[in-house]
């Protein structure tokens, strides 16, 4: 799975708002949809309720979000590792 994908999920989240996290990363706001959508078809489920212009997270949206930020959360801790036994090399 792509983790642009997650990315963009995280930022709808943050903003609850699909316009703003398209701003937030510099990207139009049909591609944070089609983004969202192909993660949705993925995980074969909604991660967001969309009503009268409002954006919420589903309980599904919400066991997405804390898995995201663990994998975000252990792609620092690698990058941090693979950074240090290069300094150690140098």
């Amino acid at each position: 799975m792509s983790d642009r994908r997650l990315e963009v999920f995280s930022e709808v989240a943050k903003f609850l708002s699909f316009t703003k996290a398209a701003q937030s990363l510099e990207m139009t706001q049909p591609a944070v949809t089609f983004q969202i959508r192909r993660l949705e078809e993925r995980l074969n489920t909604q991660l967001f309720n969309r009503s009268h212009n409002r954006v919420s997270l589903t309980a599904e949206g919400d066991v997405v979000l804390e898995c995201a930020q663990a994998i975000f959360k252990k792609y620092n801790e690698m990058e941090s590792r693979v950074k240090q036994l290069q300094e150690k090399e140098s």
